[in-house]
């Protein structure tokens, strides 16, 4: 296993400068017998494996790996990565222009994370649908799905995934002419980025504003942004994404004729596409280097790149590059005046240009038509081609016009959305803070009735119990009221919490302010669910309160128990993304007499509460060792911690800190309240340290025989 993982990161740490190893490491790991239970492994792997193959362009195997990836994950009924299995399937025909293809794989992700409710991976999908939309071209649809990615998290913690839905919606302002929209929106990402230290959301924000200002026409702006993402990028050593900004600045540099800075960057591009083996890469760098050589001119060099280039585009079917490249050469074939070449190679383009509807790629290749038809006299063909370059001018700018008024229409239906949303959450805000008063009143009636009845029993003792059985028996009823009391109040705060939330959700149907009433109702159902949740808590908790709790003690072998619990919490902690450490230190056989269903379930609830309350990039350690006939077992986790004065309050009913407040997290509070009554009930004991790794340190220990 271990050797399995080391492979693992080896694959990673090489996947972007020399993909063929991490190609081979990777089917190694796949491959291997000894690691085939090792599901999560096999997990990552198989992800790892599909991207691999998909940036060399072998997308028959990327499928079959990706394909593998969807039946293993449906089998170990991993929900993350059935939704990543679909989404990378997409992303492999986005990648060779077959969009509808991939926007059906995207939707379908889509669909499987809106049935589980996951926001974060709901964001992922509607990010990937908008990017699919927009090379197709729909912008105005494109446009409403970035901001359905960025709404889907707007009340949730900024995670990466909000940052790169943030850069996507600014993308598409850009393209319908919204920029300062598109500079507000990617400025945004660029500061969170920066806030996570997320160097790669860093980067992608200043090369996004800097093509913002390249659309603008601010070229000076645009290649400032575009060298300061070239800076970014060398530091964070990803071949791929330094050779993509330095070929920005080439190309960039060459349309304002700064020829030495272009042909610097345009070579140190090229050397990396080569080393990556990026093929798309090299095709656009070949022709940037072919059109500074022409401008050299050295012909010969020139033609030689850019006839390179061709063969590459061909191969791999990159038609929108091979447009692009074929436009260079016509170019250079105008400049010699070889008509007929231009002719030829023109007119070829033009039906490839047609076929993809790349609408400005056709208006410069019948403006070049135009001109040659001209030059051989064939002035009804020349003026046929200039009239439909016209036309297609005139066309683009009413798109341009009409996208940009739907892309402020659709800003503000955005804004009046989340008005709405904000309002509510004030009012539901107010709604509180009237339930806490009204909490507060009954606490204090049920202490005035508690001190009543308090005030009867001591008469009562005076008057007909002696003073040790009159002492016993107050004793017991001030028990009885206070936990009486105590679960009033509970049950007040905690059930009429997810009520207030209904009454609004119904208010809102009521008076027509929702559009996505099925979406209403789904977080009806969800308030639903959490009620039966904490009345199945609140119930646990008085059977232990009560002392009525029955553990159906047994004996089980706790040292293969142990290990399959294990594998389930590493599955949890690694699908989170967090990092997991495991140390089991117990002999081959331990025979245990507990209630093992209730000990699963304590350890279940601190591991919950380590993955939810825990900041990524993060990491959860779990050990168990065998202590003079106790078994210790601890859960830790890195930060945030909890305050020491505040460690022994976190078994108290209701305890939540200020940091996990803040947290859209859903439960009772009540979880180690439990957990610490069913730990007690086998006379065992749980506390809460603070932990070395920057979080949170629980440690149980069990008797291996609590009526012993």
């Amino acid at each position: 296993m271990e050797a399995g993982k080391r492979q693992f990161e080896e694959s990673e740490r090489v996947r972007q400068s020399d993909p063929s190893k991490a190609i081979f490491l990777l089917n190694q790991i796949v491959h291997d017998e000894e690691l085939a239970d090792e599901t999560d492994l096999q997990l990552l792997a198989l992800e790892s494996l599909g991207f691999a193959y998909n940036d060399e362009g072998q997308y028959d195997s990327a499928i079959k790996a990706v394909t593998r990836l969807g039946e293993l994950a449906l089998k170990a009924q991993n929900f993350d990565f059935r939704v990543t299995a679909l989404l990378l399937q997409g992303y492999i025909y986005d990648v060779q222009d077959n969009y509808k293809q991939a926007e059906f794989y995207y939707r379908e992700g889509l669909k499987l994370a809106e049935g589980a409710q996951d926001d974060e991976l709901i964001s992922q999908a509607y990010e990937r649908v908008s990017a699919v939309q927009r090379r197709q071209d729909k912008y105005t649809e494109a446009l409403e799905t970035a901001q359905k990615s960025v709404q889907s998290l707007a009340g949730s913690p900024k995670t990466k995934t909000y940052i790169f839905a943030l850069r996507n919606l600014g993308i598409l302002e850009a393209l319908v002419g919204d920029y300062n929209g598109a500079i507000d929106t990617l400025t945004q990402s660029y500061e969170l980025s920066e806030q996570r230290g997320f160097q790669q959301g860093v980067a992608d924000a200043v090369y996004e504003i800097a093509e913002v200002y390249r659309k603008m026409g601010n070229t000076k702006l645009a290649l400032e942004y575009f060298k300061l993402s070239h800076e970014i990028d060398v530091q964070r050593n990803v071949p791929l994404e330094v050779a993509n900004s330095a070929f920005k600045v080439g190309n960039l540099s060459f349309t304002e004729k700064d020829y030495e800075t272009a042909q610097a960057f345009a070579e140190k591009a090229y050397k990396l596409y080569v080393e990556v083996n990026n093929k798309v890469g090299l095709v656009i760098s070949q022709t940037l280097l072919g059109q500074l050589a022409y401008q050299r001119g050295d012909k010969a060099k020139a033609l030689e790149l850019i006839e390179a280039a061709i063969v590459i585009a061909k191969e791999h079917n990159l038609k929108a590059r091979l447009i692009t490249t074929n436009i260079a050469k016509i170019k250079i074939s105008q400049q010699e005046g070889d008509v007929q070449a231009v002719v030829f190679l023109g007119e070829e383009t033009l039906q490839l240009a047609q076929a993809l509807e790349e609408l400005e790629d056709q208006m410069t290749i019948l403006n070049l038509l135009a001109e040659s038809y001209q030059q051989q006299d064939q002035f009804e063909k020349a003026f046929n081609a200039f009239k439909e370059a016209t036309k297609i001018k005139d066309s683009l700018g009413i798109k341009q016009h009409n996208l940009t008024l739907a892309a402020l229409q659709s800003k503000a239906e955005f804004k009046r959305r989340q008005t709405k949303i904000d309002r509510l959450n004030i009012e539901k805000e107010l709604q509180v803070a009237k339930l806490k008063e009204n909490e507060l009143q009954l606490r204090a009636w049920w202490l005035g009735s508690g001190c009543a009845l308090l005030i009867v029993v001591l008469v009562g003792y005076r008057l007909y119990q002696n003073r040790k059985i009159a002492a016993e028996r107050a004793q017991m009823l001030e028990d009885v009221v206070h936990k009486k009391n105590q679960m009033l109040a509970d049950v007040s705060h905690e059930v009429r919490t997810p009520l207030t939330a209904l009454y609004l959700q119904i208010e809102a149907l009521q008076h027509n302010i929702i559009e996505d009433v099925e979406g209403s109702y789904e977080v009806i159902n969800r308030k639903l669910a959490d009620i039966n949740h904490l009345i199945s808590d609140i119930h646990q908790l008085a059977l232990v309160d009560t002392a009525s709790l029955v553990l159906n003690l047994h004996e089980h072998d706790f040292a293969q128990v142990i290990q399959l619990w294990e594998r389930e919490y590493k599955q949890l902690a690694l699908v989170k993304g967090f990092k997991w450490n495991a140390t089991l230190d117990l002999p081959q056989k331990l025979v245990v007499n507990w209630d093992i269903d209730r000990v699963k379930q304590v350890l279940t609830n601190l591991f919950a509460n380590s993955v939810n309350y825990t900041d990524l990039p993060g990491s959860v350690s779990f050990h168990v060792t065998l202590q003079d006939k106790q078994v210790l077992m601890v859960v830790e986790d890195s930060s945030p911690t909890v305050d020491e004065e505040h460690l022994s309050e976190m078994f108290e009913r209701l305890f939540r800190t200020e940091a996990s407040k803040q947290r859209r997290v859903s439960g009772s509070g009540l979880g180690l309240a439990i957990s610490k009554g069913l730990v007690s009930a086998h006379r065992g004991s749980i506390w809460a340290e603070q932990s070395a790794l920057g979080g949170v340190k629980m440690q149980i220990t069990l008797p291996i025989n609590p009526n012993a």
